[in-house]
């Protein structure tokens, strides 16, 4: 589901005036998710929008605050 930051006005903005770090994934340009990856990790619940996975692993997450960049990769 591509949804737009506007929709969720309200939420940016409480999230980012508390400081706190999330990503957007632009669906129509890169960088991307390895979906196939997804797919691979065991399903816990799943609906229509969300796939709840369980890792074997932890997941690293780096943001940089000042330059809005980060990843995320499993360990």
């Amino acid at each position: 589901m591509n949804v737009e930051a506007s929709q969720g006005a309200h939420f940016f903005h409480n999230i980012s005036s508390f400081n706190v770090s999330y990503f957007t994934v632009h669906h129509e340009r890169g960088p991307s998710i390895d979906w196939d990856w997804f797919r691979a990790q065991p399903g816990i619940m799943e609906t229509d929008y969300v796939r709840h996975v369980r890792l074997n692993n932890t997941l690293e997450v780096r943001v940089d605050g000042r330059s809005g960049r980060g990843l995320i990769r499993s360990n």
